[in-house]
């Protein structure tokens, strides 16, 4: 994260990396092992020994049991014109929208919040789903993020690859930028690398007009962040 906000050639970026710790502890407990926690030292009269915590796993179950009061099967979304509603229940069809979206709700009571954003496979209308450690807000008003920055790290080789996808706005046009960088150690985001040698199907920039919004949703849980008070995460 910090290597992120030292790239020269972009707008800063504000954001507050307790967040993203308070994440990676929230995923701790979603999987049900957070080290500090669930590794109980105790004494005996053989000495000091250390045993794992035997869990419930509350935080996976109140998350599951929140996700299904907020979406389900049963829920009907009903849109007044026709030709909008027999699209939008095509998509849906396409992406087993109701399973992956309880999933992904649950993620999001899990992890803090989440984004749905589409792209374009063979054709047809197709929604990604990312997880709050996938998502990066650049610039907002009040709680409406409106550009945001989405890593994706893979490897290679022993080699860590960080893919940059930036979603920006530049005088009124969308702007979609792809970029990815190369590191030697995985210590830092490292130097950025051709994007063709490892997306050939992906334009280095396609710019957008005539949007009037950003075309990914973020989704969050419906309650005031106590980490960070300016953060619209």
């Amino acid at each position: 994260l910090k290597s992120i906000e030292k790239i020269a050639d972009h707008k800063d970026i504000s954001l507050n990396e307790e967040m993203f710790r308070k994440i990676e502890l929230w995923k701790d407990f979603y999987s049900g092992y957070h080290q500090p926690f669930h590794e109980v030292d105790y004494k005996t009269i053989d000495g000091p020994k250390t045993r794992t915590m035997l869990t419930l796993n509350m935080a996976k179950t109140s998350a599951a049991e929140m996700a299904s009061l907020v979406y389900n099967e049963k829920c009907e979304i009903s849109i007044d014109d026709d030709t909008v509603s027999e699209f939008v229940e095509e998509v849906f069809k396409n992406n087993k929208f109701d399973k992956k979206f309880q999933d992904f709700i649950e993620y999001s009571f899990a992890h803090g919040g989440m984004v749905v954003k589409p792209y374009i496979e063979d054709d047809k209308l197709m929604l990604s789903f990312v997880t709050a450690d996938s998502f990066i807000p650049v610039s907002w008003r009040n709680d409406s993020i409106y550009e945001a920055v989405f890593p994706f790290e893979f490897e290679k080789r022993n080699k860590k690859y960080t893919h940059l996808e930036w979603h920006l706005w530049e005088d009124g046009v969308y702007v979609i930028r792809n970029e990815v960088y190369e590191s030697q150690n995985g210590a830092d985001l490292g130097v950025k690398v051709p994007l063709k040698d490892h997306f050939p199907n992906l334009e280095e920039e396609v710019s957008i007009t005539g949007l009037k919004r950003s075309i990914f949703s973020y989704f969050k849980p419906n309650t005031a962040n106590n980490v960070d008070t300016k953060s619209p995460l």
